[in-house]
């Protein structure tokens, strides 16, 4: 297993995930250190680009060169090591096998953080679950850019059936298949094409995809069934407005937002939420 380290200002993080994560698939870990952070990412040498290429897609908001190293052979212990177990509004507990479980009381999601998107790792993952207990759960619920598959399990410990999330990859599908697996939850795991969707019969959607093409997608599909819309992935204000403003064209309202870190997530209503 291998460890790429990269260290940028604090200030800069939301633009560097939005230059490395297209690449590094398998996501960033911050470890905060003052007004600067360090980005590890985690996994074998053929899933991890070489130094060099980290360094030209990162750009000028790279402190020094990245640095490789050996990081064992436990993916499991290196990522515990380096990702804290995440409490979500009391409630719900994002942790991997490598955690200590929780007490009796939250929903417990454990997740295998090898591959994908949707692990909690990443900020918008921990906001749309925020987002999503606002909400009284019941009903038909899509994760549409599902990634490992966090907001998918979590929807069907709350309470949601059916379940089912949604990736353009069957890499990150398989991950979240075992995922689902690992959490004893009925769920279903489908490789697809966003940009292909034209109708969504769910009571409530999370849709955390950082193309602004896929959100324009749904906004324009068929949308009868969905009361409630969680809105992710979007870290350029510009996009993020044209998104909202779309969403807003066809009869959604916006209710709450949590912005952190430069990663805003926005719970819409429709007239039946």
């Amino acid at each position: 297993m291998r460890r790429i380290d990269m260290r940028v200002r604090a200030a800069d993080v939301a633009v560097a995930y939005d230059r490395l994560l297209p690449r590094i698939r398998a996501g960033l870990h911050p470890l905060p250190d003052g007004d600067e952070v360090v980005l590890v990412a985690l996994g074998e040498r053929s899933e991890l680009p070489p130094p060099s290429e980290v360094a030209a897609l990162a750009g000028d908001v790279l402190l020094g060169d990245p640095v490789e190293a050996d990081a064992g052979a436990d993916l499991a212990a290196a990522l515990a090591a380096l990702t804290p177990r995440f409490e979500i509004g009391g409630r719900v507990v994002l942790r991997t096998p490598a955690h200590e479980a929780p007490p009796p009381g939250p929903i417990d999601v454990v997740l295998e953080r090898g591959l994908g998107f949707g692990t909690g790792a990443h900020p918008t993952t921990r906001h749309c679950l925020e987002l999503l207990l606002d909400v009284e759960p019941g009903g038909a619920f899509a994760d549409l850019g599902c990634g490992a598959g966090a907001l998918t399990i979590a929807a069907a410990k709350l309470g949601y059936a059916p379940v089912v999330g949604i990736d353009n990859l069957d890499s990150a599908c398989e991950t979240a298949w075992r995922n689902g697996e690992r959490n004893s939850v009925d769920a279903d795991f489908v490789t697809g094409d966003l940009l292909e969707l034209g109708r969504l019969e769910v009571r409530v959607a999370v849709m955390n995809v950082s193309a602004i093409a896929v959100h324009l997608r749904l906004a324009a599909s068929e949308l009868d069934a969905l009361e409630w819309l969680i809105v992710s992935g979007l870290d350029h204000p510009q996009q993020l407005a044209e998104a909202i403003a779309a969403y807003e064209a066809v009869g959604f309202a916006e209710r709450r937002r949590i912005d952190q870190a430069g990663w805003p997530a926005v719970l819409l209503s429709s007239s039946k939420g």
